[in-house]
């Protein structure tokens, strides 16, 4: 099966999204130099980012935990300013629009 049948195969049901996935996520949404520079992130580059985005895009659901959120939002308080404050207003924006539905909803947020 190739990726293109995965993704059209799983889209409807949802993807798990963890720590460091989302942590690349949120960083690059706020500032793309950002991602090799933090050392949370730095292993990841734009490429990698892009890529990201495209594949959360794809799904009608993203689904995390609230242990993940909250290892996020550690991981983003390392962050320095401004990246911080925007991440986290980034952040606070996605659970208040998704977080009452039971889940995080980044690909469709993009959409908005």
């Amino acid at each position: 099966m190739n990726v293109r049948e995965l993704l059209s195969q799983y889209s409807p049901k949802g993807l798990l999204v963890d720590t460091n996935i989302l942590l690349l996520y949120f960083v690059g949404q706020t500032n793309q130099e950002r991602i090799q520079k933090f050392k949370r992130t730095q292993q990841f580059n734009l490429d990698d980012c892009e890529l990201l985005v495209s594949i959360l895009s794809k799904f009608s659901k993203i689904v995390t935990t609230p242990n993940i959120l909250t290892e996020v939002s550690n991981l983003l308080n390392q962050l320095g300013e401004p990246e911080r404050t925007q991440s986290f207003k980034l952040f606070a924006n996605l659970i208040s629009i998704f977080g009452s539905s039971g889940f995080l909803g980044i690909g469709t947020a993009n959409n908005r």
